[in-house]
């Protein structure tokens, strides 16, 4: 896992025995803690019941989406110590794995893990007793950083921090679900870009039953916003023939209490030949959500391929203000002519327009003009290649995000 640099190391030394089960767990903060015989109770899910019979359990919640890293790779810690860590949500009564980890290293066997901690969610974190007297009497520090994830529109997902700000669920428990790639350059310009793919089982006839979740991201209720997706398919083993569904969840969960799909498609196979031209000629599919109460929502990409199928590949997702409903945009703004081959222009007869970004389906910032207030300009785009880009304008009335077509 990466390793994250900037934490916050304000630790308070607390020396402490956790709680014996799920239910009675110890609220911890930023800070280092000691506990002593693991010989609570143990809750599988994360790793199997094998040669472990004891666990001990503290907690964490923040009032906002932070980061958190457990670490016992420190010197308070002996050499020989071997910790292993999970980290649950859900009731005690229905856990859930988020995420584990084990060792550093295969000479290095404490533990060094960060996981996504959305706001106002409690995260349940189990020490077990798999490595016997090595596992027992260690410290950990408890360390947090502001999340790198979107949390407002427009929102933008091209993988920049692979899996941190989304959660694969495996539903159908047969050992492959979404994964990150970054070993393949799918546009052509030399270089690898990030890609979230499912591969098929070795028997192709079986089907995906695979979500990826987002990040909570905060939406007005009724308010339209447009979902769009980059994807493409991919022959490997089998020819592409992929499907998927989109669905706005009020939880980080296939089974939140809400539960809405906005879309789905069917039938995806590959387009584009080769490599290079995977992401040059995807697909492009958008989708609308008006939300009938303001609050966090996620998005939710379920993969349901029936099999037989090859690699389903999604590149982007991006949410943004429908442009019906961004009255200031839509009203107060004209960006002409789209498509456009080299110049593109902006006037305004009610704002000042402050600062123009344009980005990649990839949500890299490919141009980007400091206006410093001025009623109407002429940008140069002609060195940007053929493709869709988001045009994202800042004015002194807010900020709109259209899309454009380079010819």
């Amino acid at each position: 896992m990466k390793k994250l640099l900037l934490f916050v190391f304000a630790f308070v030394q607390v020396v402490s025995f956790a709680q014996g089960s799920c239910a009675t767990a110890l609220p911890v903060t930023a800070g280092s803690y000691t506990y002593g015989t693991i010989n609570g109770t143990y809750q599988a899910g994360c790793f199997t019941t094998a040669n472990v019979t004891s666990g001990l359990w503290y907690s964490f919640n923040s009032p906002s989406e932070t980061i958190v890293r457990i670490n016992t790779n420190i010197a308070a810690n002996p050499t020989a110590g071997d910790s292993r860590i999970s980290i649950f949500d859900g009731s005690c009564a229905s856990l859930v794995c988020v995420i584990a980890s084990d060792d550093v290293s295969d000479t290095n066997y404490l533990t060094d893990l960060s996981f996504l901690a959305e706001a106002n969610v409690t995260y349940y974190i189990q020490f077990d007793n798999r490595w016997g007297a090595d596992a027992q009497n260690l410290t950990f520090e408890v360390s947090t950083v502001v999340s790198p994830c979107d949390s407002e529109v427009p929102f933008n997902e091209a993988w920049a921090n692979q899996f941190t700000c989304w959660r694969p669920f495996d539903s159908n428990a047969n050992g492959l679900s979404w994964s990150f790639n970054n070993g393949n350059d799918v546009n052509g310009d030399a270089v690898n870009d990030p890609i979230a793919l499912i591969f098929p089982t070795a028997a192709t006839n079986v089907a995906k039953n695979d979500w990826l979740i987002s990040n909570g991201i905060a939406l007005t209720g009724g308010t339209t916003y447009d979902v769009e997706l980059v994807y493409n398919g991919f022959n490997n083993p089998a020819n592409a023939n992929e499907s998927f569904r989109v669905v706005m969840l009020d939880s980080k969960s296939p089974t939140a209490t809400f539960n809405q799909e906005i879309g789905a498609a069917s039938g995806i196979v590959q387009v584009g030949a080769g490599v290079a031209n995977l992401l040059p000629e995807a697909y492009a599919s958008t989708y609308t959500f008006t939300p009938a109460s303001s609050g966090n929502y996620h998005i939710g990409v379920h993969c349901n391929t029936p099999g037989p199928g090859g690699i389903f590949m999604l590149f982007n997702v991006n949410m943004t203000v429908n442009l019906s409903t961004q009255d200031f945009f839509a009203s107060n703004l004209k960006i002409y002519p789209n498509p456009t081959k080299d110049i593109l222009n902006l006037s305004s007869s009610t704002t000042l327009i402050n600062s123009v970004e344009v980005t990649d389906l990839n949500g890299r910032v490919v141009k980007s003009f400091n206006l410093n207030g001025i009623s109407q300009t002429e940008l140069n785009v002609s060195s940007l290649q053929s493709g869709m880009y988001f045009v994202s304008v800042q004015t002194e009335l807010g900020k709109g995000t259209t899309k454009i077509v380079k010819n």
